[in-house]
């Protein structure tokens, strides 16, 4: 069954832009041990442009909202033909997010027939996002800009070792921490994250933690062949409140 469309608009496009920077530095001791350290940092933020209206009234563009919208007697939009700005409105609201890493650690021999990798990160996150509130039109009106940062510490190690002519084991632990605030402000427009009213709608923290232990054997059969035993137990906790 093949029903007439008419293409009445679009959601126009949708801006953005990103930023992203790392830089790493190594030190080393010898040919297979070295430190490193580095950090990352990236930026991004989706902003809004306006929509398209293709439709038209004796040649002068049709103002929204209209009803008993039609073209040749096909009604448009529901069943009464009502079409609004809402109709032509992408999900491109206002947001942005900053995240900076901090990370360091260890790859190589500890004494003598030992490997060992450590790494530990520290992870800084600024974020929000804007939504339209009751009333709100396309270009502003109420609405709320919620906040979310957030910090995470994460550290790991690993240590492997010859266990007799055709084993090899690896244990390590590691840990992770991390910790979110989210806070939702009034906004008198919602298409400006800046127009805070200072009212605090909501407010919630939380965080939590996971512990891990693991431990995996490789066990050489033969040249062609190699087994591969392992285990790992994660203990999480989380607290928060509103």
């Amino acid at each position: 069954i093949c029903k007439k469309a008419y293409v009445v608009g679009d959601q126009g496009a949708i801006s953005s832009h990103a930023n992203n920077l790392h830089a790493k530095v190594y030190y080393s001791l010898d040919a297979q041990s070295r430190f490193f350290a580095g950090f990352n940092r990236s930026e991004s933020s989706i902003g809004f442009e306006r929509f398209n209206n293709y439709l038209s009234k004796n040649g002068a563009p049709l103002s929204l909202p209209a009803s008993n919208v039609s073209i040749n007697g096909d009604k448009l939009g529901d069943k009464q033909g009502k079409i609004t700005a809402s109709s032509f409105w992408n999900s491109s609201n206002p947001n942005y997010r900053q995240e900076t890493r901090y990370f360091a650690g260890f790859d190589g021999k500890l004494g003598n027939g030992y490997d060992l990798k450590a790494n530990v990160g520290y992870f800084d996150r600024e974020a929000f996002y804007v939504g339209s509130g009751t009333g709100a039109t396309f270009d502003g009106g109420p609405g709320t800009r919620t906040s979310t940062p957030n910090t995470s510490l994460d550290a790991s190690a690993q240590l492997g070792f010859a266990a007799g002519s055709n084993q090899y084991l690896i244990v390590g632990l590691s840990s992770s921490r991390s910790h979110l605030r989210r806070k939702v402000y009034q906004l008198t427009s919602w298409r400006d994250p800046d127009s805070t009213t200072g009212a605090l709608n909501e407010q919630s923290d939380g965080e939590s933690t996971t512990n891990s232990l693991f431990l995996q054997d490789q066990i050489f059969v033969g040249d062609d062949l190699t087994l591969y035993l392992g285990g790992r137990h994660d203990r999480w906790s989380s607290r928060g409140n509103m």
